[in-house]
């Protein structure tokens, strides 16, 4: 029997008597019928929040995020590789990563009106017309303010849970004197973000390897954009601790030496993504170009820079931003001068949950 997907198991019971691996009073209990109540109860939080996936959905959202296992394999761990083998399916399930995956194909719609109140009693009477020209915006930081100034962008940082990694060394046939690069990618996965993408930063906190020179590592955005961080920088030089690729700073990655603590410029411009969707798998790739040194990658982050949506109400009114993620929104409105608005009355924001497609 094949397996599909794995999910975890050891946990604690009350019910089941066995071996007390931890030695903390409650007997573990192991196996399929261990692991298949937490993967169950995953599909039901997915079920929860695209209340219209299908098991199809579900159950490839699961496999495409799921963390690839090392198999125990002539005396230390190997990488099985993406994607489906024998010994764990299609990997480890990862809860967090699913939801965010699913959410990416769930697309609704917020829509409205702004109209003048003239009895002030926060509900449209036939006789008060729909305002125009005013400005609606997105509060993603939900501070009631309408942050779309690119010169000082909104930053939300985005942490990598496939970590840590060993970096393979690369392979040399004997015969044809060939190098094969060992290479190891790392995903984020983001859900939907009603935002305007105007930078981003990678952050490198540690990876360890003790020979700097023979490493070449790339970022690809959802959209397949490959933008080159690193190539075969620092010689003999060992590690990357606390390395920030930004556009923004003046020394290049190139002219550095390990370990490359502080900001530098990539290889490539960072700025190539800028308007792509944040929503998406984002992929660290590391590839090891010579043999006989190897490493690891133990964390890694990437810091979006963005604005937040905004648009103008039409003569009669109405605005709407479509394309939405699942998910709670909290809508502002910039007011203008001698309007006093009534409706909502807190600070000027409205929230909104939007559940499925074509909400409003």
């Amino acid at each position: 029997m094949k397996p599909g997907i794995t999910g975890p198991d050891g946990a604690n019971t009350t019910f089941f008597g066995g071996f007390d691996q931890e030695g903390d009073g409650f007997p573990n209990f192991f196996g399929t019928s261990a692991s298949a109540p937490h993967v169950a109860a995953v599909a039901a939080l997915m079920l929860q929040v695209v209340p219209q996936a299908t098991p199809e959905d579900i159950f490839d959202a699961m496999q495409l995020t799921a963390l690839d296992i090392f198999n125990f394999s002539n005396g230390s761990l190997q990488p099985t590789g993406l994607g489906f083998d024998f010994f764990s399916g299609y990997g480890l399930l990862r809860a967090d990563a699913a939801l965010a995956y699913l959410s990416l194909n769930a697309r609704g719609e917020i829509a409205g009106i702004k109209f003048l109140d003239l009895d002030g009693d926060g509900e449209q009477d036939p006789n008060e017309p729909g305002a125009g020209d005013f400005t609606i915006y997105v509060d993603h930081n939900r501070d009631g303010q309408f942050n779309n100034d690119p010169a000082n962008p909104l930053r939300q940082t985005f942490e990598s849970s496939v970590v840590p990694l060993p970096i393979p060394d690369a392979t040399l046939n004997p015969i044809t004197q060939t190098v094969t690069p060992g290479t190891i990618t790392s995903q984020i996965v983001i859900g939907g973000l009603a935002v305007n993408m105007i930078g981003l930063e990678v952050n490198i906190e540690i990876l360890t390897h003790t020979s700097t020179g023979q490493l070449t590592a790339s970022l690809i955005s959802p959209a397949g954009t490959r933008v080159e961080l690193v190539t075969n920088t620092g010689g003999g030089g060992n590690n990357f601790l606390g390395t920030t690729f930004a556009d923004d700073d003046s020394v290049a990655i190139s002219t550095a030496s390990s370990p490359y603590t502080g900001r530098f410029q990539p290889v490539d411009s960072l700025g190539q993504l800028a308007g792509e969707d944040l929503a998406g798998v984002w992929t660290l790739e590391i590839s090891d170009n010579a043999a006989l040194n190897v490493g690891q990658i133990r964390d890694w982050s990437i810091t979006a820079l963005f604005t937040e949506l905004g648009t103008t109400t039409s003569a009669y009114g109405t605005f709407s931003f479509g394309d939405l993620p699942p998910g709670p929104y909290t809508i502002g409105e910039v007011n203008k001068v001698n309007f006093e608005q009534t409706t909502p009355v807190l600070q000027g924001t409205s929230p909104v949950l939007v559940t499925e497609v074509d909400m409003a």
